[in-house]
């Protein structure tokens, strides 16, 4: 054991120590593979995806408002907007309607932990039903991203072409 845990130092010093001669010769922090700096890079990354999506939002909702509030609003593009909200509305039901349905699955799977016989067939159990809602959740929530952007570009067409007129 005294050697696994000496090993075990030995490679750990070893990679940071590689890392550190990677580092030098990139000379970047976002070319370093160590998993230390994984979070600041999915940070980045996350705040670069959500800062174009602020400014697409807010060059839509301006010319939106130039639009409604000209001398002479364009009823049509209202009309348009609003059957888009309708198709959101119906599409954030569905993916609701469904991530309940998988709920009501994974619940009546829970009742099985019971019948377990063992330690570890109880931590898989339960590992599965975590996981099993980690799904659910990661699917509802990039279902919600794609309808997101989606209204976007729905959004931005009708503009653009509203505006190119």
């Amino acid at each position: 054991m005294y050697q696994a845990l000496m090993d075990l130092a030995e490679t750990s010093t070893r990679q940071l120590r590689e890392a550190g001669i990677r580092l030098a010769e990139a000379g970047s922090v976002a070319d370093l593979p160590h998993p230390a700096l994984l979070p600041m890079q999915h940070a980045s990354a996350y705040h670069d995806v959500l800062g174009r999506m602020a400014r697409r939002q807010l060059e839509m909702q301006s010319r939106l408002a130039m639009s409604m509030f000209s001398p002479q609003p364009d009823l049509s593009l209202l009309a348009e907007i609003i059957q888009l909200q309708q198709a959101a509305l119906n599409r954030m039901a569905t993916v609701q309607t469904e991530s309940l349905a998988k709920m009501g699955e994974l619940a009546a799977s829970a009742a099985g932990v019971r019948q377990a016989n063992t330690m570890s067939k109880l931590m898989d159990q339960e590992y599965d039903l975590v996981a099993g809602l980690g799904a659910i959740v990661q699917g509802q929530m990039s279902a919600m991203a794609e309808l997101m952007e989606s209204l976007q570009i729905g959004y931005g067409y009708l503009l653009a072409q509203r505006f190119e007129d």
